[in-house]
């Protein structure tokens, strides 16, 4: 389903209000969408066939995310993998940073300094904190911001039609250096 679509379904389709789909319902839906508008250097992707979502934390998307597995992405196939430590982890294409990981950001931005992972957290300032996308719920219905440099620096690229949807933020530390 393409990301329009998917907006259309969860906020202009006529029928929203009698599904009503949770958050992470909609959260995990953005997930599966994201990686299709994001390139990722060829050489974290010639040689796998499957492009890894991670969620570090505790896991708030029950079957909602996993359900995405049986989906595809530009040829690809997903696997979700979730753990309470970044360690434990496999490289991630895609990093969600659980809300009760907000005391570890720090160590979890500077681990993942350079490497070509698109991180995606709930939490306040994730984006101007280091993150690279960060969901936010207005007017009730969620959002997201982008940090286009930070993604441009861990060498990843958006495409327009992601960045046209999101609100583009930059980090706390280079505010002010124009």
């Amino acid at each position: 389903m393409g990301i329009i679509a998917l907006l259309l379904v969860f906020w202009g389709s006529p029928h929203a209000e009698a599904q009503q789909p949770s958050e992470y319902q909609v959260k995990a839906a953005f997930l599966y969408n994201f990686a299709n508008f994001v390139e990722w250097p060829e050489e974290t992707l010639s040689d796998t066939t499957t492009l890894v979502i991670g969620v570090l934390g505790k896991d708030p998307f029950e079957a909602a995310l996993t359900r995405f597995e049986k989906q595809k992405v530009k040829g690809r196939s997903l696997r979700i993998v979730q753990s309470e430590r970044l360690q434990d982890l496999p490289f991630c294409h895609m990093l969600f940073i659980n809300s009760t990981e907000e005391k570890n950001l720090t160590q979890v931005f500077r681990y993942l300094e350079g490497k070509p992972t698109l991180t995606v957290g709930e939490v306040e300032q994730f984006a101007r904190r280091g993150g690279i996308i960060n969901f936010v719920i207005k007017d009730k219905k969620v959002r997201f911001e982008i940090n286009r440099a930070k993604a441009i620096k861990s060498g990843l690229k958006l495409s327009s039609k992601l960045l046209k949807l999101a609100t583009i933020v930059e980090d706390e530390k280079d505010k002010g250096k124009r």
